[in-house]
């Protein structure tokens, strides 16, 4: 802070002084809270980035070891099918493990956002069956010009609304849109019907559902998208993520 003349021409007073200096003290702390938060949201940013990748590295390690041995091991069992229930245990576990390959790294992320989310949806709806109706609206293709750590990121905050929808919202119909506006902002819509509930105030992460939401809610700082929940009791959630490729 620079202390100037006064206009008049009079002296800074004692009580001037020790105002002034008050003023600097609370820039000085307000300054130091504004790192100490950047510096905290970096440390969530990166617990992210290496989370994604050790998801992809778990996710090819389990491919290219346990889910082989199994294949094979199943192959034998249909050469010589001597035990008939171990077989299909087998199967249940290659697909078991199967799923947990995809909720590391989807692999259809590779061929675009748009692919990955219509078979997340899919996906969710064989889990959870008839009791549930869960709608996929988009004509989307591609990659979207969208870089790898955005899509990842979309995709995850999709999945975690679901997820809410249907553990916590208790949701019987959802509904997930994708669309694209002219000026190249990605949209991402997951609504439902569920019986909704307060959102969480900030700072305040107690429970999973919370804990979801708090984690949405960085993912998408993390690339710069915007990110809307309204939700009331009984009202359902709404979940609007809106970001622009980094590429543009």
């Amino acid at each position: 802070m620079i202390l100037g003349r006064r206009a008049g021409g009079e002296v800074y007073s004692d009580q001037d002084l020790r105002i002034v200096a008050t003023v600097v003290e609370q820039g000085a702390l307000a300054v130091t809270n504004i790192l100490l938060v950047e510096q905290l949201r970096g440390l969530a940013q990166q617990l992210v980035r290496s989370t994604e990748e050790e998801r992809r590295r778990l996710a090819s390690d389990l491919h290219d070891t346990v889910l082989q041995e199994l294949f094979f091991i199943k192959q034998g069992l249909y050469r010589e099918p001597a035990d008939p229930e171990l077989v299909n245990y087998l199967e249940g576990s290659i697909q078991n493990l199967r799923r947990a390959i995809k909720a590391q790294r989807p692999p259809l992320l590779d061929g675009g956002l748009p692919l990955a989310l219509q078979g997340l949806v899919e996906e969710m709806q064989k889990v959870f069956g008839s009791s549930v109706s869960i709608s996929w609206k988009s004509n989307l293709q591609g990659t979207l010009g969208l870089a790898d750590e955005q899509a990842i990121s979309i995709y995850r905050i999709a999945q975690e609304a679901l997820n809410n929808a249907l553990k916590h919202g208790k949701a019987q119909r959802i509904e997930v849109r994708l669309k694209q506006d002219i000026d190249r902002t990605i949209r991402l819509q997951v609504s439902d019907d569920g019986v909704g509930a307060p959102l969480p105030r900030q700072g305040d992460h107690r429970g999973q559902r919370h804990f979801g939401l708090a984690l949405m809610q960085e993912r998408a700082l993390m690339i710069g998208a915007r990110l809307h929940i309204q939700a009331a009791p009984g009202e359902g959630t709404s979940v609007v993520l809106e970001v622009v490729p980094f590429d543009k």
